[in-house]
């Protein structure tokens, strides 16, 4: 049952995500008129856009969109990690394993994904964002920039986020 809850958490953070990437693109698509369908594909969503539609800066903004709520995200969820643990945890009598899992998870899921695309992933994977991005900036300087993001995130979660929740799930 514990392995199972896990593992529903992992799906809440991923789908968590997804929305929050997904759902930038198609609030900035909407914002715009460009909106030209949603792709439902194999490993997630795709906001498909009518590119004649936007000016190259505009289309560099609707695909830094994602990225850019994404991280804010991450950011919210770790500035406010102190009281997402007191309400989920034993100090306010609510305590929840699974609603700490899910926190702890989306946060890192949060954090990790985008910089992990855009600096490494996209080599492999399709480059979608980054087709828009390196409009503005060169890839090199968009991939080293989110590796670099990448690494003080791991930073963070590693010394202010697991020490945190592992007190509260030992709590």
């Amino acid at each position: 049952m514990k392995r199972t809850k896990q593992y529903l958490a992992a799906l809440i953070a991923i789908l968590t995500y997804y929305c929050v990437h997904e759902g930038a693109h198609l609030f900035y698509a909407l914002w715009h008129g460009a909106l030209k369908q949603i792709h439902m594909m194999p490993l997630g969503v795709q906001v498909d856009i009518y590119r004649d539609r936007l000016t190259d800066i505009q289309f560099a903004h609707f695909c830094m969109s994602g990225a850019i709520a994404t991280i804010f995200a991450a950011w919210v969820l770790t500035i406010h990690s102190t009281v997402l643990v007191k309400w989920f945890g034993i100090k306010l009598g609510n305590y929840s394993p699974f609603l700490l899992t899910c926190s702890l998870y989306t946060t890192i899921a949060l954090l990790l994904c985008d910089p992990l695309y855009l600096s490494v992933l996209q080599l492999f994977m399709g480059d979608y964002d980054m087709q828009g991005i390196q409009m503005m900036l060169p890839r090199y300087v968009v991939s080293i920039g989110f590796a670099l993001l990448g690494i003080m995130h791991l930073i963070i979660i590693v010394r202010l986020l697991w020490p945190r929740y592992k007190e509260a799930f030992e709590g």
